[in-house]
């Protein structure tokens, strides 16, 4: 059975999966707000409080905005993650983390994981593109093409890099579509 898991983290995003397949994927993570007052949930906790005894087959970052990624380290560093989705982009921080509600340690695990070729492999997936195991969980790719990723470098506009992914189970049909 297809279970999916839309995690309250505030403004970002944090959607968990767990395919008939047997593996587990996260779409985004933010755990910058937690403790804001609000009913927020951290999804480092929700991971640890459910999903324990399971690896992270897929971390899918559907863009580069620090509220897809904040956590990543700290997740990390807990669970071990098989497969890391990135798009190619050239977007660079400035260095002003002091006046950021993020955390820098997030973007510098980001950078290792963008150059990894193993435990978490770098996988760059665009639109039509195929492979077994996204075949095997239903996943396909509707964004970003090739097209959209040359925009988003001519603009410096990162949305447009924005994942769309469509997941199938029995005829059950649900959209991730990042900030697009």
């Amino acid at each position: 059975m297809l279970k999916v898991h839309f995690l309250n983290v505030g403004k970002g995003n944090c959607t968990m999966i767990e395919f008939p397949s047997g593996r587990m994927a996260i779409v985004d993570i933010d755990n910058s707000r937690v403790g804001d007052g609000d009913s927020r949930v951290d999804p480092i906790d929700y991971y640890r409080d459910n999903f324990s005894n399971k690896s992270l087959w897929r971390f899918i970052l559907t863009h580069p905005d620090m509220d897809h990624m904040s956590g990543l380290d700290e997740f990390s560093q807990n669970v071990p993650i098989v497969c890391f989705w990135d798009t190619e982009h050239e977007k660079q921080m400035n260095d002003d983390w002091d006046a950021s509600p993020y955390n820098k340690d997030d973007w510098d695990k980001y950078q290792e994981f963008r150059l990894s070729t193993e435990k978490p492999q770098c996988l760059r997936n665009y639109q039509k593109e195929s492979n077994h195991y996204w075949a095997e969980d239903n996943i396909t790719i509707l964004a970003p093409t090739q097209d959209m990723v040359e925009l988003a470098k001519k603009t410096e506009e990162y949305n447009h890099l924005s994942y769309v992914l469509k997941f199938e189970y029995k005829g059950v049909v649900f959209l991730l579509g990042g900030d697009v």
